[in-house]
């Protein structure tokens, strides 16, 4: 959840996908992506904390460092009245929109896209591009699924 990447069994199953396309020349792929309102943004929110922390961490790193530069090894003495540091500011308030949403499935979508068109080398004019979608939270059917795949008829081909 919240990774557009193929993985090697995706890919696996691409290649027997594109052995239909290349078997049957009035086949045509619509591609369509999606993403989750519950796990897919669990995750992504989950990627934006670390993300956070990791920012906090480096930022407390270059202050110490630029202490240590500007001060040395000089021995600091204590405060001389019992003040506390100010409290903490509050964390920030750190939320996944359904446009991120939306670009995860499209990410996922052109993926799927890509890897058809460049590692497999199946012809652009094959492949149609549908919309994307987000997938309820508790939604019945298959909510595993990132990307679905569907054969069309080439009608006009001549």
């Amino acid at each position: 959840p919240g990774k557009s990447a193929l993985q090697e069994k995706n890919k696996t199953a691409l290649m027997m996908i594109a052995r239909v396309l290349e078997a049957r020349p009035l086949l045509l792929l619509a591609v369509k992506g999606f993403s989750s309102l519950d796990t897919d943004k669990a995750a992504l929110l989950q990627e934006k904390k670390e993300r956070l922390r990791r920012n906090r961490l480096e930022e407390d790193e270059k202050k110490s460092l630029q202490i240590t530069q500007k001060y040395g090894r000089e021995e600091i003495a204590p405060p001389r009245s019992e003040q506390q540091e100010p409290p903490p500011a509050p964390p920030a308030k750190i939320s996944v929109s359904k446009k991120e949403l939306q670009e995860l499935a499209e990410k996922r979508k052109q993926q799927v896209i890509d890897f058809f068109t460049a590692e497999l080398k199946i012809p652009p004019s094959r492949l149609k591009a549908d919309s994307t979608d987000l997938i309820p939270a508790g939604a019945q059917g298959r909510p595993g699924n990132r990307v679905d795949l569907r054969f069309d008829a080439a009608l006009n081909r001549q």
